[in-house]
């Protein structure tokens, strides 16, 4: 048996200590208050499980304003769903089959976004306590002012009462990496060497993996990556490229940088400031303007251009040109790295992006952000429309467990009906692992419950004042236990939970425990049922297969980008892979990786799980596409330029290697086919038939293929801390069959 995912060790930044004490507060006060003041258990139960949904499963995060906003949205969107519940509550055919349209719809609006997301639960609970507590149309006023009262209590909580620091303590670590990048590139600017480089990659290297772990932390919450939150992952992506390219810079010889010195250090300085303004703006100081670094960036390349050609005049040697072509190349990708990172800061506190003024950061606006939300939500949900969407998979896989356990309900006329249905829904999980797992740990806590409530009643028989006493204890414990300890002893205070509500509501003794336990089981049957025989991969399986869909595109956009930029007219077959700046195929797959981590991250995972390793993986297809995305805007050799055959070779012998070796990669995600690496071949032109300019194209061509070569390593590491097979000496896996699987 596997202990480990039965036990969560701590409570990072006290977020379940947070939400567990907002909950306990806010149900226990509706609850006493619909009892005891307005002696009405129909408004009583609702108030409660309106902060029960709201706090303790939907638990919004983010700033105040979007958490009420989120909260009110999520509390008129249960009103009305609640009506429709209670007025077909009676019917069970009529039960059943809306539980599926409005689980179907509601669990898929979580496509949208990370609040979205969140929101979706909640609205499913309201409908699941509507339908599965039987009442007459009449009974629907007092359900509503019970949501009203519980909402509007959640709302005040949610805004107001111990928020999570959660962000604050992301944001600081990210600006602390940032402002460490900005003191490293002032440095090379100034022409200041450490007096141990070493020890200043390391404190890189250090903040940035605290970095990884404070949004690690904070990315533990039922709705996923919301927006802000995905702009701080690309962010921490960002910094780790950044740091790599920082590294290989260090790695040049300055002096061989010539008359183009002067434009890099401008650039550099300018770079310097536009990191310490995005370490300012994610402590919510003035927001950076990737102008500056822009048109810097676009200068040096000219510039450096310009003198690569003066010194390949005068008679350089190839070994200096070879390296102020890679310091060129590598400023490039830095500029357009802070370029990038100004963007995400201002997308991370919801400011303005801005249209792209020149193609140049057309692919940056237009692919990463997605442009308007209108926009974003229809092609979401358009894109999305398929079996091997997560998202369809979980809104259909939802849809029919709560439905068969609605109708289970009244074939077995079952007493409390809508226990069976959140037993369903807290056992249902993306993958039958998951599902298996919470059913028999679901069972294991709620009979643990069941005695412990038979222990309460036998001691102290029905008694309201101690009830009463006892009620915010168990809530707090409810909703404290699943994250710190273990979702056993969360449902078996759950169902602590439940026997007290109802011996309040209407005294019953243990009979009650013994009904939610009866409940437990036969909602935990569906679920695993369900859980068994619809899709029961889950979102890792698609993560491998999304992530090897990217690896394959942005391979093929590296050839494609190559043979551009090198190749003279007739363009190879190849190069009309590249219609445009940025492919709107790689695009599109670089958003069904955000939309499926996205969907992992929101899964419960045992505190070991290699969240960070995927993440690495992600970041390293981003890479490969970032990176090829630069190269498309080193400007092309010239039509009349005659390269050797033996030039054009080596070209097409290294984007060869390298694009069957990401194709290797592709399969051992979707296979687990183990990775052989085929050495790239050294880059050595002949420099032949070639002007000044286009012997520059070619040498940051060829440093462009290094840095991805000396990359794939990185990745086998990754795979391999993933338990992915990534060494072996099996056959190569062909091209054709490397395509037609993603």
């Amino acid at each position: 048996m596997n202990l480990q995912a039965w036990r969560h060790p701590h409570d990072p930044g006290h977020r379940a200590v947070r939400r567990a004490s907002r909950t306990a507060l806010v149900m226990t006060a509706s609850f006493l208050f619909g009892r005891y003041v307005l002696d009405n258990s129909q408004f009583a139960v609702m108030a409660t499980f309106t902060g029960a949904a709201l706090l303790g499963i939907a638990d919004f995060s983010g700033e105040r304003r979007e958490r009420i906003r989120a909260s009110i949205c999520t509390l008129s969107a249960g009103a009305g769903l609640l009506a429709l519940g209670t007025a077909v509550s009676s019917n069970t055919a009529a039960a059943t089959v809306t539980m599926f349209v409005v689980t179907l719809v509601v669990g898929y609006s979580a496509v949208f976004s990370g609040y979205f997301a969140a929101a979706s639960n909640a609205v499913i609970v309201f409908y699941v306590v509507a339908t599965g507590i039987t009442g007459p149309p009449s009974s629907i006023p007092a359900r509503e002012a019970g949501l009203a009262v519980g909402g509007a209590l959640s709302v005040l909580a949610a805004g107001w009462l111990w928020p999570s620091r959660a962000a604050a303590e992301t944001r600081r670590s990210l600006a602390d990496v940032y402002r460490l990048l900005a003191r490293v590139v002032g440095d090379l600017s100034s022409g200041r060497r450490a007096e141990d480089p070493e020890e200043v990659d390391r404190q890189l290297g250090s903040a940035i993996l605290e970095t990884e772990q404070a949004i690690a932390r904070s990315a533990w919450r039922p709705d996923g990556l919301a927006g802000p939150h995905k702009a701080r992952m690309y962010l921490l992506q960002g910094a780790r490229r950044m740091s790599e390219l920082i590294a290989g810079l260090e790695r040049l010889p300055r002096d061989r940088r010539g008359g183009a010195h002067d434009d890099a250090v401008r650039l550099e300085q300018t770079l310097s400031r536009l990191l310490q303004e995005c370490a300012a703006g994610i402590l919510r100081g003035p927001l950076p303007d990737p102008t500056a670094a822009e048109t810097a960036t676009t200068r040096f390349a000219e510039q450096a251009r310009v003198e690569f050609v003066r010194r390949a005049k005068s008679g350089a040697r190839g070994e200096e040109l070879q390296d102020a072509a890679a310091a060129t190349f590598l400023l490039h990708q830095l500029g357009w790295g802070v370029s990038l990172a100004a963007l995400h800061c201002r997308a991370m506190s919801n400011a303005p992006i801005g249209s792209a003024g020149d193609a140049a950061r057309s692919w940056l606006v237009n692919v990463l952000f997605d442009g308007p939300s209108v926009r974003k939500w229809i092609r979401r949900a358009r894109r999305n429309l398929t079996p091997r969407s997560v998202h369809f998979q979980n809104s259909i896989r939802l849809a029919t467990g709560l439905a068969l356990a609605r109708l289970a309900v009244g074939v077995l006329d079952l007493k409390h009906g809508f226990w069976v249905g959140f037993a369903t829904l807290v056992v249902l999980k993306t993958s039958a692992a998951g599902t298996r797992s919470t059913a028999v740990q679901a069972a294991f806590g709620t009979t643990i419950g069941f005695g412990l409530s038979s222990l309460l009643i036998s001691t102290f028989g029905v008694h309201a004042a101690v009830y009463a006493i006892v009620l915010p204890v168990v809530i707090f414990a409810a909703f404290y236990l699943p994250g710190t300890v273990s979702f056993v002893a969360g449902q078996a205070f759950f169902t602590m939970v439940i026997v007290v509500l109802f011996n309040l509501v209407k005294p019953a003794g243990w009979t009650v425990g013994l009904l939610r336990l009866e409940d437990v089981l036969v909602g935990a049957a569906i679920g695993l049922v369900i859980g068994m025989a619809i899709w029961p991969r889950g979102a890792g399986m698609e993560l491998r297969r999304v992530v090897a869909r990217l690896f394959v595109q942005a391979a093929a956009f590296v050839r494609a980008t190559a043979f551009t930029v090198i190749a003279p007219p007739p363009s190879p077959p190849e190069a009309s892979a590249v219609s445009s700046p940025f492919p709107v195929a790689l695009g599109l797959a670089a958003l069904d990786v955000e939309d499926v981590f996205s969907q992992y991250l929101s899964e419960p995972h045992q505190s070991d799980a290699p969240v960070m390793d995927w993440a690495s993986l992600v970041g390293a297809a981003h890479r490969l596409w970032f990176g090829a995305a630069v190269a498309a805007l080193i400007p092309p050799i010239a039509p009349d330029c005659t390269p050797s055959q033996a030039d054009l070779r080596t070209v097409s012998q290294n984007v060869d290697a390298l694009e069957d070796d990401y194709q290797r990669v592709a399969c051992c995600l979707l296979e687990g086919a183990p990775l052989d690496l085929v050495p790239v071949p050294p880059f050595e032109i002949t420099r032949e038939g070639m002007a000044a300019e286009d012997i520059l194209t070619f040498m940051e061509v060829g440093s462009w293929l290094a840095q991805l070569s000396s990359g794939l390593e990185d990745v086998r590491r990754t795979l391999l801390r993933l338990g992915i097979p990534a060494t072996g000496s099996t056959a190569v896996v062909s091209e054709p069959s490397a395509a037609a699987a993603v």
